[in-house]
């Protein structure tokens, strides 16, 4: 893997994600590409940067309890830099909440092959605005097992929750 960046004035990482090149092969020998998110908070001032390749987009919840995607990434890593990357790049306000998830979520297939899909994951996320996150996190695996009704997941359920609540970390030292 290679990766080059360079950081700006706040010392955050410009371009992470922008130049890694992961390379490997399946069990067949062929190669494979694989998902990524990156993200970078900065936890003096709240200021996210993040990028998918071929991954669910964060989602972004704001203190109204409305629920948005970020935009920003690109195709699958292990293409060799043919195709770029871009990088959201927003400031986090107190009483927002950050949602990574992987695609295994929204997926996930009920009995009748449906799947659970990013506009009921969004809802739920509404529904359970200013909810604990760790209580969140159990309702949704539960409303998962539900949904799925005894089917067994094809891909990977993972969660990465966050509520901003604002900087809580001292600025640099004068």
């Amino acid at each position: 893997m290679r990766r080059s960046s360079s950081a700006d004035s706040s010392g955050i990482s410009r371009g992470a994600l922008v130049d890694v090149r992961v390379a490997f092969t399946g069990p067949d020998g062929t190669p494979r590409e694989i998902p990524l998110e990156s993200a970078l908070l900065d936890l003096r001032t709240g200021r996210l940067r993040c990028s998918s390749a071929a991954h669910p987009r964060p989602l972004l919840q704001g203190a109204d309890g409305k629920v948005r995607e970020l935009r920003a990434g690109g195709t699958l890593i292990g293409l060799d830099g043919l195709l770029p990357f871009t990088e959201d790049d927003c400031q986090l306000a107190p009483g927002e909440r950050l949602l990574l998830y992987t695609d295994g979520i929204v997926e996930l297939a009920d009995p009748q092959n449906r799947a659970f899909g990013e506009e009921r994951l969004c809802a739920f996320l509404e529904r359970r605005q200013g909810q604990p996150l760790q209580d969140l996190c159990d309702d949704l695996l539960a409303e998962l097992r539900t949904f799925a009704a005894a089917g067994e997941p094809r891909d990977d359920i993972t969660i990465l929750a966050l509520d901003w609540r604002g900087s809580s970390c001292p600025g640099p030292q004068a």
